[in-house]
């Protein structure tokens, strides 16, 4: 009797251990299912707006060199306003989004952050408007009517911007991905219809770019906004009344990204101004093709990982007494910067193999002029980005102004570089002062970060 009763007891005692193992493993197994999802549309929306960045580029530096100096110089003062405006808040909003939603003060926060993207745009575009006819007096229409475009431009890229890093903030990875091959996709149409008539120049190619952008910034505002009141908001207000956010504590971690911003454009942009002014505009040109041939290989794949790991990173530093989640959060930083440095030595490889190739591929055979130095301006570039992603551990612990000197250093010496070795060797002078430059300021938040503690 015994042994029966054991033999009959025991696939109970089995089924019994796999329903417990399968309820444990559960939870785990869901989450990795969503991260994988979470990863695979953000790769998919990310990679699609590689490709329209190549068919834009492609399409301009057809039209001509000097036209795509020309966008290569707006695209340099989009950029100064990323750095100057967006991207310090953008980096606040993504550091303080969790924080504000553990603290109860999530929809203050929010009411900034409105405020925010309309003023900001507001004022911009104004500028821009009342810059362009200041300057209309001293030129033609032609050169007017390219200002009033590139203004329009500038402030429909930087709304887009905006919400592409709002939605990553709250994961909304799927969603974002679909807007933004959607957008892309209507890029690509108007700009394939304008070749295909003969009509595309650098003011209806800009035309074609800011109307699909214009649209889909419409779509982003309405869509975040009922996404954020249903979801987090509605929630809040059930649980407590909202509390005031901490507006200082984000000014605080905010303002040193000022200074990180205007280093990081002096240190990216900076030469292209000066090449315009020793050199030429088709100079310009041809530098500008192979800035979007490093940009695609490295600084693309470092702004995906980047906005892929920062959300959770940075939720996993909301609360410092949590010494679990803080050990989750420092393994995240881990694997981003070693994907970090393996982007760039792959950069380094396939510029050094097939350089020539990559220039006639984004341009044509009269833009490889510069192909012997491409490999040089890979790894001045890797060096710097891979710096700046090793500082997303001082940001993790609330702490981005230990970065100030060396941020600032790498502006004024990255100028500094530029001009002496530019006015003595031409556009390859730019690569050699970004390798120089690099490797002192990667040095400095290696250091830097040896100290760094909570």
């Amino acid at each position: 009797m015994s042994n029966k009763s054991t033999v009959g007891q025991s696939p109970k005692t089995n089924t019994w251990t796999l329903d417990n193992l399968r309820s444990a493993t559960a939870p785990y197994l869901e989450k990795a299912i969503s991260a994988r999802d979470e990863f695979f549309w953000f790769l998919m929306g990310q990679l699609f707006n590689l490709g329209t960045n190549f068919f834009i580029i492609k399409a301009f530096s057809n039209v001509g060199k000097s036209e795509l100096g020309q966008y290569v110089l707006i695209l340099t003062i989009s950029s100064l306003l990323s750095m100057l405006i967006y991207g310090q808040v953008q980096q606040g909003f993504m550091r303080f989004f969790y924080t504000a939603k553990f603290e109860g003060s999530l929809e203050h926060l929010m009411k900034l952050h409105d405020r925010f993207i309309k003023y900001s745009s507001g004022i911009i575009l104004f500028a821009g408007l009342a810059i362009a006819f200041l300057l209309s007096s001293n030129s033609g229409h032609a050169e007017r009517n390219l200002l009033l475009c590139a203004a329009l431009f500038i402030v429909s890229a930087k709304w887009n911007e905006f919400y592409n890093v709002s939605f990553n903030v709250i994961r909304k990875r799927k969603l974002n991905s679909v807007m933004q091959i959607s957008e892309k996709s209507l890029v690509i149409l108007l700009l394939g219809l304008l070749l295909w008539q003969h009509r595309l120049t650098l003011l209806f190619g800009l035309g074609a770019i800011t109307t699909s952008a214009s649209i889909f910034a419409a779509i982003k505002y309405v869509v975040f906004r009922k996404i954020v009141a249903t979801e987090y908001l509605l929630p809040l207000k059930e649980s407590e009344p909202g509390k005031t956010f901490n507006i200082k504590a984000f000014l605080a971690y905010c303002s040193p990204f000022l200074i990180w911003g205007v280093s990081a454009w002096l240190q990216q942009n900076g030469e292209k101004w000066i090449i315009a002014n020793y050199l030429s505009m088709e100079q310009v040109g041809l530098y500008g093709l192979m800035i979007t041939v490093v940009n695609m290989l490295i600084a693309i794949p470092n702004t995906l990982l980047n906005d892929f790991s920062a959300p959770l990173i940075f939720n996993n530093f909301s609360d410092f007494s949590d010494q679990e989640k803080l050990a989750r959060g420092n393994k995240y930083i881990l694997f981003n910067n070693s994907a970090i440095l393996g982007v760039v030595l792959c950069a380094i490889t396939i510029t050094f193999v097939g350089g020539t190739f990559l220039l006639k591929l984004f341009g044509n055979a009269s833009y490889t002029a510069l192909s012997s130095i491409l490999p040089a301006f890979t790894l001045g570039t890797g060096i710097f980005y891979f710096a700046q992603t090793l500082c997303n551990k001082g940001m993790a612990f609330n702490k981005p102004g230990v970065y100030l000197i060396p941020k600032l250093f790498i502006g004024v010496s990255s100028v500094v570089l530029n001009l002496i070795f530019i006015r003595r060797a031409g556009v390859a002078g730019a690569a050699y002062a970004s390798v120089v430059a690099g490797i002192i300021y990667l040095t400095h938040i290696i250091i830097i970060n040896r100290r760094l503690t909570i």
